[in-house]
């Protein structure tokens, strides 16, 4: 739960930046932790106490962390989808992998809604022939932000996972 930004309740600091809109998977924050370089998203489940002005998240924010509330955009959601199946080849060690795994947050599926399926189209032309695939939703995804950084747990992501026998 998130209680207070910068000495405000979170969902008055919420409310500052999206208006009288209910938190949502649509507007999340990302988080900037104290000497980190990389950030990450957090998405709201939805549940907000108006008494005590706190919001509920899928996973905690770290004490005196920055944070910014993002909006999503429906193409650049989907175009994530190709970026990250062209990342993991790029970074894929063997010659040729086999079974290309997708995990799609739950969150990004609401954001979509009737275009969730064209995370699955858009990364088809960038698969190598003869690649079996499959994939499912999650509430959360567990990977590092770049090759060889610490894994996190993230947020409306999308995660391509590539195995292969060399």
């Amino acid at each position: 739960m998130l209680y207070e930004v910068d000495g405000q309740p979170a969902l008055e600091f919420y409310r500052d930046y999206i208006g009288d809109i209910r938190p949502s998977p649509a507007y999340r924050l990302a988080v900037f932790e104290p000497q980190q370089e990389s950030w990450y998203m957090r998405t709201s489940n939805g549940d907000y106490d108006e008494t005590s002005g706190s919001i509920t998240f899928f996973a905690d924010i770290p004490l005196n962390s920055e944070v910014q509330v993002v909006h999503s955009d429906r193409d650049q959601m989907v175009d994530s989808a190709r970026l990250s199946m062209l990342q993991a080849l790029e970074h894929y060690p063997g010659n040729q992998p086999t079974i290309a795994l997708f995990f799609s947050c739950t969150g990004r599926m609401h954001v979509l809604g009737t275009r969730a399926k064209e995370e699955y189209k858009i990364l088809q032309p960038e698969m190598p022939a003869g690649v079996i695939s499959g994939g499912f939703y999650t509430y959360g995804e567990i990977a590092p932000l770049r090759p060889d950084g610490d894994t996190q747990f993230h947020n409306e992501t999308f995660v391509t996972l590539l195995l292969g026998v060399e």
